[in-house]
């Protein structure tokens, strides 16, 4: 599986503060993320943001399909409040595959569209989803 990070995770890892983080992006050292929105912020895949701060040039290429807790409402239409019940209260949604990404818990969208259509929450997807 591959890693997936966040502004967060960016910084732990380089061990530098956000705010760096938000000067490499905003310099074009870091580019355009991966995927726009996972957790509600941008993402990208840990071998690219390396090879970019080496100043390299690497063609992202999207090796998985992230949500959070928020695409995860937007997708079964729900508040995001919910999908944190039930993740932390009722534990009922599936372990998430990425343990941070922009400092929270991620899944893979197919383990989700999975769960809502084995769960009874697939009638909330939309159309090209439910089975």
């Amino acid at each position: 599986m591959s890693e997936i990070v966040g502004k967060i995770e960016i910084a732990k890892k380089k061990n530098v503060t956000g705010e760096a983080v938000r000067i490499w992006i905003f310099k074009g050292i870091i580019t355009k993320p991966t995927y726009p929105s996972v957790n509600g912020g941008p993402a990208w895949e840990w071998p690219e943001v390396e090879a970019q701060l080496r100043g390299e040039r690497p063609v992202p290429t999207p090796l998985a399909d992230p949500i959070g807790a928020r695409e995860i409402a937007e997708l079964l239409g729900v508040a995001t409040r919910t999908v944190h019940n039930w993740k932390s209260s009722k534990k009922i949604l599936p372990n998430p595959e990425y343990v941070s990404v922009n400092g929270l818990h991620a899944w893979e969208r197919s383990s989700i569209i999975r769960w809502a259509n084995t769960t009874g929450r697939g009638e909330r997807l939309p159309a090209e989803f439910a089975s």
